[in-house]
């Protein structure tokens, strides 16, 4: 009597999910609000320029599902070039809503995380750096004003502190995934480890029920 014998575990890897695409639709849709609540408000920007920019970036959300399928790529190059856009078009609205001075700056730790779920330790450590390095180009943004004052951060005590508190925090994050996803693949490893054992043990009864037979 032959028992066929499987080997399975969950595990992180996953398609392009649609879940990453619904996130990106809630973050359009927060942008476009708070940029018009600002405006509302009296703060002088390019709103113009933003609205504009999350038209772009909505279109490309739109339509990812059709570059998917007329493109050739893995998954996780496709992830990684989708993350990679999603920290461009942040850093562009920043730029024109503030740079470091805009407190939706942190976003950019989101980022990080929905690589280290979605990609490999490599790749989540390039858009780290990627992130860090977006961070870094904001330290030039041009300021907001506000009531005709301008919001310069450059003249407050805790100026050097933001970005280097944003880069902590973008390090910090990848830091932890990397820990975490070398436990998993270390608690995989010891699953599969487990079930191999288990699937050998039923083996070998099986055969000496059989041999006893």
């Amino acid at each position: 009597m032959s028992v066929p014998i499987t080997f399975e575990i969950e595990t992180f890897e996953v398609e392009t999910p649609a879940w990453l695409r619904n996130l990106r639709w809630l973050l359009i849709a927060g942008i476009a609000v708070i940029t018009a609540l600002a405006a509302f408000l009296g703060a002088q920007f390019e709103s113009n320029s933003i609205f504009f920019l999350l038209g772009v970036y909505a279109l490309w959300n739109q339509f990812l599902p059709w570059i998917e399928q007329r493109f050739e790529a893995t998954v996780s190059a496709f992830v990684f070039l989708q993350i990679t856009v999603d920290l461009l078009a942040v850093t562009a609205v920043l730029w024109l809503s503030g740079g470091l001075s805009n407190p939706f700056v942190g976003i950019f730790a989101v980022n990080v995380l929905v690589a280290g779920l979605l990609l490999g330790p490599l790749l989540t450590i390039l858009i780290s750096s990627l992130a860090v390095l977006c961070v870094l180009f904001l330290l030039r943004a041009p300021p907001i004003v506000v009531d005709g004052s301008e919001i310069l951060l450059r003249n407050s005590p805790i100026w050097i502190r933001v970005p280097m508190g944003i880069i902590f925090l973008i390090l910090l994050t990848t830091g932890f995934i990397l820990v975490f996803l070398k436990r998993l693949r270390r608690a995989q490893g010891a699953a599969r480890q487990k079930l191999k054992m288990d699937a050998l043990g039923r083996l070998v009864a099986g055969l000496a029920h059989e041999i006893g037979t």
